[in-house]
């Protein structure tokens, strides 16, 4: 039987009697994108639920090599206008993953100062003078900078991960006083953040401090609303990564009050996923995903990678 499934494969020709060949695989589809500009819930964007207990907002940086052909890698913010000349005072807290880090930080490539970063939490602040960049030649090299407003950069090869928090650009006046925050959000992974150079690979994570609301209800969290908008009627996802820094604790999630689960966050990460089936928009029609703890004297806890999208 053999011999003669062999000759009859001689007589029709090389690759007739092969196995049929594995149909290709096709690629995972891409998530869709989230209904959440950025996760600065500090933000005014963000509503209290009941009360907004207070929050830090950090973002960790896995740096990478090769962009601008160098080591460089960080952030920048620009805006749609060249930055005025005056005194602006730049501050933030930083420290490494591990080791130690020089980062350069500024208003552009021309304004700029060092900071040396250690393992534990610092904060950093310099008053910079900017002369409008009026001198700054070529014109191209003008162009790029005038519009910045911040950037922090490090250029070390195979750097150890650091975190960044309470980013801040203020303006001083002539009497002294220092203007509003001149950066939109506090999540460098929503624009008009950009990259310096090579993208590092950025990881936003909110930690919720504890704050009741009263006695009768200690409940506090926040939420995103469309107001004067309604969330369209369908199917949504809601998830997010979370822990409690101090054992068990739980919270509840989801889009409005009547859609929500409920997660036992602990000390170690642990995502969370909910589908939700929203009906026609009524009463709070406007949300689009709230979180909130419902203990008193509640202990910190954290979240990052929240998102919201609608499923086909």
């Amino acid at each position: 039987m053999t011999r003669s499934l062999l000759l009859l494969g001689a007589l029709l020709g090389p690759g007739v009697l092969a196995a049929p060949a594995s149909p290709p695989v096709a690629p995972a589809p891409a998530p869709a994108p989230s209904l959440l500009p950025h996760l600065d819930v500090g933000a005014p964007a963000w509503k209290p639920y009941l009360v907004k207990p207070p929050v830090l907002i950090t973002t960790r940086l896995d740096s990478q090599d090769g962009g601008c052909g160098t080591h460089a890698s960080g952030l920048l913010l620009k805006q749609a206008k060249a930055l005025p000349a005056g005194q602006y005072v730049v501050s933030f807290d930083a420290r490494t993953v591990g080791g130690t880090l020089t980062v350069q930080y500024g208003l552009n490539d021309r304004t700029t100062a060092t900071a040396d970063l250690t393992g534990s939490w610092r904060g950093y602040q310099q008053t910079f003078t900017w002369d409008g960049g009026a001198k700054i030649t070529p014109a191209a090299v003008r162009t790029e900078n005038v519009n910045r407003v911040f950037q922090i950069t490090e250029n070390v090869e195979k750097n150890t991960p650091w975190e960044v928090r309470r980013l801040s650009v203020r303006r001083r006046a002539a009497n002294g006083t220092l203007g509003p925050n001149l950066l939109p959000t506090q999540d460098p992974q929503a624009a008009p953040w950009l990259p310096y150079c090579a993208a590092a690979k950025l990881t936003t994570t909110v930690m919720f401090l504890g704050r009741d609301a009263s006695a009768d209800n200690p409940r506090s969290g926040v939420l995103y609303s469309l107001a004067p908008k309604n969330l369209p009627a369908g199917q949504y996802r809601v998830s997010f990564t979370g822990r409690s820094l101090s054992g068990p604790m739980e919270i509840v999630y989801g889009l409005n009050d009547g859609n929500t689960r409920t997660a036992l966050l602990d000390r170690e990460w642990t995502p969370f996923t909910a589908d939700f089936k929203l009906a026609a928009p009524k009463g709070q029609g406007d949300r689009v995903v709230q979180l909130f703890e419902t203990g008193p004297r509640n202990t910190p806890w954290e979240i990052r990678d929240l998102r919201v999208e609608k499923l086909p």
